[in-house]
């Protein structure tokens, strides 16, 4: 004779709330023009859980560099589940238009994993290739502050002109790895 047991079934409705993952912003934003390119913070709609790394393609769709992600900031700090790290493996330092894509399917709603992405996500980027300062943007509220490899900060000012007192060298400005070489 078979035994009768009680089975339980729980089933989780509702998950993060959302309906498709989307991106709400990233550093360095949308459509700016960088110097170079080679790591880009993406902000998500929900909290996100990346399971097929992004690439970073041309305009003709040729991939310019694979990538991997990190979950802690420049740093050290660790990133809000809405946030992703994305650290390009070949930075993209010459005149060109790029964007990082993540296709369809490869980002799913944290801690749920019941949404994904339904389409592919881009961001496009401008490189310059140019030297200088001319992909950081200015912080609304507190300009430009600048640190040196040790994490020490070395300046903090609201004028684009004053950036240009800074030695050769390399430098973190607003989160944006800036080599001055003049």
């Amino acid at each position: 004779t078979m035994m009768e047991k009680d089975i339980n079934i729980e089933l989780y409705i509702g998950g993060s709330g959302v309906e498709d993952i989307t991106i709400v912003g990233s550093t360095p934003s949308a459509n700016s023009t960088v110097e170079s390119l080679t790591e880009i913070t993406v902000e998500f709609n929900t909290g996100a859980a990346v399971l097929y790394m992004p690439e970073v393609v041309a305009e003709d769709g040729t991939v310019v560099s694979t990538t991997y992600m990190d979950l802690y900031d420049a740093e050290g700090n660790l990133l809000p589940d809405q946030f992703t790290r994305i650290i390009l493996n070949t930075p993209v330092t010459e005149q060109s238009t790029v964007y990082l894509v993540f296709k369809a399917g490869s980002v799913y709603d944290y801690p749920n994993y019941q949404v994904s992405n339904s389409q592919d996500l881009r961001i496009k980027f401008e490189v310059s290739g140019q030297g200088g300062i001319n992909g950081v943007e200015a912080d609304p509220e507190l300009g430009y502050v600048v640190y040196d490899l040790n994490g020490f900060r070395v300046m903090q000012t609201k004028k684009a002109s004053d950036l240009n007192r800074l030695n050769n060298g390399l430098y973190i400005i607003n989160g944006v790895k800036v080599l001055i070489n003049k």
